[in-house]
């Protein structure tokens, strides 16, 4: 994983329409590329993300 840059991933309620959470996803996606987070790694920290809503 790149340690090198700190990037913040956003987190998601859940509130949102479908749209929003594609949006999210992609912008998480984006932040897992570029720190090259795979997968036991990028569930872990798209769990961490997910706030509200989402977590019931």
């Amino acid at each position: 994983m790149n340690q090198d840059v700190k990037i913040n991933v956003p987190e998601f309620d859940g509130k949102a329409d479908r749209d929003s959470f594609i949006d999210w996803l992609n912008r998480v996606d984006r932040v897992l590329a570029f720190k090259r987070c795979r997968d036991p790694c990028a569930v872990t920290l798209m769990e961490m993300k997910l706030t509200g809503y989402t977590l019931n």
